[in-house]
């Protein structure tokens, strides 16, 4: 059960490795536009890890879901829902 809440690490680790070598190779250009674009880049892949990092610890603390935080499935509160299931 505890690997369940560690897969949303794996994009977030990914996500930082694309934007290690993201600011590697913007290091290595002459160009400072392109110094500044792969910078704002490599932030941008930060803050959505970040994000990823702080949604898997929030899922992992409540056991809730972030995109269905209803106690049951959001479909049992269509109003045909229960003459379906009658």
């Amino acid at each position: 059960m505890i690997t369940c809440g560690l897969f949303p690490l794996t994009p977030a680790i990914l996500l930082l490795t694309v934007s290690f070598f993201v600011l590697f190779a913007a290091s290595k250009t002459d160009s400072k536009a392109l110094k500044t674009f792969g910078t704002t880049i490599a932030v941008l892949l930060w803050i959505i890890a970040g994000l990823m990092l702080i949604l898997t610890l929030y899922i992992g603390i409540t056991g809730k879901s972030a995109i269905f935080p209803f106690e049951e499935a959001p479909w049992r509160y269509h109003w045909g829902y229960h003459r379906m299931m009658r």
